[in-house]
C-alpha cells in the first residue's frame, strides 16, 4: 500500500547522490552591499550612537530596512532576483517555492 501512496504524490525524488547546501541569511549590511549601497554600508560601519542621523540618510535607511524585511536576507536567491529585476512581484513566489521544498 505504501508503494501506491508514494506513486500518488506529486513530487519528484532525485536519483543518485544528493548534496545539501546550508546557507546562512544575509545580514542587513550584506543586503545593502548586494544592492550596491556601499555608502550606506560605510555609514553604518562608522556610525556612533552619540551622532545624529540626518533626515535624508534616516529615510534612506528606513526604505532599505523595509525592503530587507520584505525580501529578507534569506534566501539570497530572492535578493539576487530583486537586484536583477528591481521588482518585488516574484519575491513571494521565490519564498513559497523554498518553503515548499523544505516540506517535501
Amino acid at each position: 500500500m505504501l508503494d501506491h501512496t508514494l506513486n500518488d504524490l506529486k513530487y519528484s525524488m532525485p536519483v543518485g547522490r544528493v548534496e545539501f547546501a546550508y546557507m546562512n541569511p544575509l545580514n542587513f549590511q550584506e543586503f545593502l552591499f548586494a544592492l550596491d549601497q556601499i555608502p550606506l554600508v560605510r555609514f553604518i560601519k562608522n556610525f556612533h550612537l552619540e551622532k545624529k542621523i540626518s533626515l535624508p540618510i534616516h529615510n534612506k535607511l528606513l526604505y532599505f530596512v523595509r525592503l530587507y524585511f520584505f525580501i529578507g536576507g534569506m534566501p539570497p536567491e530572492a535578493v539576487k532576483h530583486y537586484t536583477a529585476a528591481k521588482s518585488l512581484i516574484d519575491i513571494e513566489r521565490i519564498h513559497e517555492n523554498i518553503t515548499k521544498s523544505l516540506v517535501a
